[in-house]
């Protein structure tokens, strides 16, 4: 595997975003893609994905095979004692897909409702007479039935279920084929990770985004000893080492507003409020006005550049009396007055009121979380936010300001005590009537994220003689643990448990990560979805992603050549393909239609609705490209062109019309680099861009009345 690299603003590692999954074991066909050496869904091939192939598939023509509809009688008299021989019963059964929609019904549905009387174990031995449609069995026995092109209304097939010792009996499958039923076009957004260079400023109190600590001395700015810093339990330093003692640190600093492009932040004049005794320094954009200043209240003047400003610590608790500097607030001078019931920054209100739902999981920094117990969690007090992460209590007032609806992502090793005071607070102080969107963690099928090893850890502990693989294990346990999780949270939503949504994570590139979970196969008995509190499958459609592969670097590096730097052919491919050598069939954007299309028919059959988790462009280098300044800077200049704005419009269109429900952009505001394009914004103090107009454009075309 490529060297991983992580995007700070994403706490994302960045070689696989949101493609890869673990395959290895799988022996699943996925929606699109090719399985590398590592078991890692890599590359995407230019075929339809009604184009499922396998080698042992058995595929029979609608057209042939509609007159052949007669169906054997299995049925058998019943005895205490069946005879050696007696023949197994087939039940029919029903399933829905989207008009040019191939459905994947997996086999163990099937037979669910088919019996032997002899208890031998059953499979499906073939399938055959399909009507309005094709119909195959894939390398891993399930059902692909592919509905003719353009049609609606029922399709069918057969399928013969063989006992193995020679008895069989066929029944019918009704698929319906119907369009989605698309309602009103809902869009909610990411907040970007909370960060000192972070370009979405969204506190008043700029310290909660400062720099962690650095150890200094008047010869180096960091001398790499933060291990040895004595710190509370809050994050605040309590004590600097003697002139004598053997580290060679004597005061810590930190930077705030580092740099923060074009549209920099706010300058003039700053109070720095804090408690204890001590002494603070500043520089780089911050210079201290002694007269002003008293204990416990330093002002300082800005200059804003792409410093930023710089804070030290040169003494703390001179008296030893335990009162060391601590509680440090970095306020506009205009905010001293009002910080405390106006926490955040106007701007940032803004520019994010207009969004539906603000999916918390990067500032409850989930991927890679250590917090376990409720003790483990940020709370206001903590010096920073970019450490443990933001607290529910900061996250709730927000979504309660800009009247939206929360989705938190929970973190994986969570204790139940954790899930139930997280569920609590969060039921005290929400607003009646917000939704609540509730996931365990964050893309627990990805093998770049310490939960993906939590998960399979935990399976084998919880299944020990399971004969499964690793990729069902860690599914199964995934979606085990999101039903405890579910079930908490309607517990402490009695009064109301409809106000939870709790959303299952799947990977959009490989439907399986979603079908194994709702088989409840870990279950001797399994309830419904509802029963389980599962209400929506969750997805991240991107696109473009394929451009910034390596295998795709050499070609799409010759594009930025051309008079126009590349753009005209980047933007070919994205909606139309056929420019890559081995790009997907009709481009990127209808590489991510056929996925919604699939996920959305998976959806409807399970009575679930279909969210999107993260979503938009997703033109970023990888294994190594990140490195190519050409391309790099072709994905910059892709999402500054108001092409991507009207490729947006189509896309979150196409969305709705298939089905889809609330989807969230990723994500709301940063500044882009060699990892990351995601903001659509680049600064919270930005006007507007391309992909956020054309967001809000959506967003209000949505809310107005028809």
């Amino acid at each position: 595997m490529a060297e991983t690299k992580f995007d700070s603003l994403t706490r994302r590692k960045i070689p696989s975003r949101t493609l890869e999954g673990d395959l290895s074991e799988s022996g699943i066909v996925p929606l699109a893609g090719e399985v590398s050496d590592d078991g890692l869904l890599r590359d995407l091939p230019s075929k339809e994905t009604s184009e499922i192939e396998t080698a042992n598939a058995q595929t029979a023509s609608g057209e042939q095979n509609e007159a052949n509809d007669q169906a054997t009688d299995g049925s058998s008299e019943n005895t205490s004692t069946p005879p050696s021989d007696s023949a197994p019963t087939a039940n029919d059964d029903q399933s829905t897909t989207l008009p040019d929609t191939p459905v994947t019904i997996p086999a163990t549905d099937l037979l669910k409702n088919d019996s032997d009387p002899n208890g031998d174990s059953l499979k499906i031995a073939e399938v055959t007479n399909p009507t309005n449609g094709e119909v195959a069995l894939d390398n891993e026995g399930n059902v692909v039935f592919t509905p003719t092109a353009g049609f609606t209304g029922d399709a069918s097939f057969q399928y013969t279920v063989d006992d193995g010792s020679g008895g069989r009996d066929a029944a019918t499958v009704t698929v319906s084929v119907a369009p989605a039923q698309s309602g009103s076009l809902q869009i909610g957004t990411n907040l970007s990770g909370i960060a000192y260079y972070s370009t979405q400023q969204p506190f008043i109190n700029a310290f909660k985004s400062a720099k962690a600590w650095v150890t200094q001395n008047d010869r180096t700015f960091d001398t790499g000893e933060s291990k040895l810093l004595d710190l509370d339990e809050n994050g605040w330093v309590r004590s600097l080492p003697a002139p004598e003692a053997a580290p060679q640190y004597d005061s810590v600093g930190t930077i705030l507003f580092r740099n923060q492009g074009e549209y920099l932040y706010p300058g003039g004049q700053y109070v720095v409020l804090y408690d204890g005794e001590g002494s603070l320094e500043y520089g780089f954009d911050a210079k201290k006005d002694e007269a002003a200043s008293t204990p416990g209240r330093d002002v300082i003047n800005v200059t804003p550049s792409q410093s930023g400003i710089f804070l030290r610590i040169t003494a703390t608790d001179p008296n030893n009396n335990g009162n060391y500097i601590r509680n440090i607030r970095v306020i506009p001078a205009n905010a001293e007055n009002t910080y405390q019931t106006e926490p955040f920054n106007p701007a940032f209100l803004e520019k994010t009121q207009p969004f539906a739902a603000l999916r918390f999981m990067d500032w409850m920094d989930t991927n890679n979380s250590e917090q376990k117990e409720w003790s483990d969690r940020p709370t206001p007090d903590n010096a920073k936010y970019d450490i443990k992460g933001v607290p529910v209590e900061t996250m709730v007032e927000l979504a309660n300001r800009i009247d939206s609806d929360p989705w938190f992502t929970m973190p994986h090793m969570a204790s139940d005590e954790y899930i139930a005071n997280f569920a609590q607070y969060v039921e005290n102080n929400l607003e009646p009537g917000r939704k609540v969107y509730v996931e365990l963690s964050n893309e627990v099928w990805n093998p770049d994220f310490a939960q993906h090893q939590y998960a399979l850890e935990q399976a084998k502990q919880e299944f020990p003689n399971s004969g499964e693989n690793d990729f069902n294990l860690r599914l199964d346990w995934y979606g085990k643990r999101s039903t405890e999780v579910f079930g908490i949270w309607e517990r402490v939503f009695a009064d109301n448990p409809d106000r939870v949504v709790g959303v299952i994570g799947a990977q959009s590139a490989n439907i399986a990560t979603a079908e194994r979970v709702l088989e409840y196969a870990w279950a001797s008995n399994p309830q419904t979805n509802k029963e389980y509190g599962v209400d929506a499958i969750a997805i991240a459609p991107y696109i473009g992603y394929e451009l910034g592969t390596r295998k795709n670097a050499s070609e799409v590096e010759s594009w930025t050549k051309d008079s126009d730097g590349g753009l005209n052919k980047l933007f070919d491919e994205i909606t139309q393909g056929g420019v890559l050598s081995n790009g997907y069939e009709g481009g990127s954007l209808k590489q991510a239609y056929d996925r919604i299309a699939a996920y959305s028919a998976l959806a409807k059959r399970e009575g679930l609705e279909l969210l999107g988790a993260e979503s938009g462009q997703s033109l970023v280098g990888i294994q190594g490209v990140e490195n190519n300044a050409a391309i790099t800077n072709l994905f910059a200049k892709a999402n500054q062109d108001p092409r991507i704005g009207e490729i947006y419009r189509q896309y979150y269109d196409k969305w709705n019309e298939l089905g889809g429900g609330l989807i969230a952009h990723f994500s709301d505001i940063s500044l882009p680099n060699k990892f990351n394009t995601f903001g659509a914004l680049e600064h919270v103090n930005q006007p507007g861009s391309p992909k956020y107009d054309a967001l809000i454009s959506l967003i209000d075309a949505a809310s107005s009345p028809t």
